[in-house]
């Protein structure tokens, strides 16, 4: 499944959940994954909780 975090295209696993897009997304850029996880908005503006589930082509930004 491809998800896109911040402009960055992610391939991840079908069932992923955004705390797993958010650590992939870490992973490829090279950076340690922060704690807490910063907070994810949808392409709306409105907060996605980190357990909330992925769907095809979804795009996050962190902030």
């Amino acid at each position: 499944m491809n998800v896109l975090i911040n402009k960055t295209s992610l391939k991840i696993f079908e069932g992923a959940r955004v705390a797993d897009a958010i650590r992939l997304y870490y992973r490829q850029h090279k950076k340690a994954i922060p704690k807490p996880l910063p907070s994810v908005y949808d392409i709306h503006g409105n907060h996605v909780n980190h357990d909330g589930s992925l769907h095809e082509n979804i795009h996050l930004y962190l902030k």
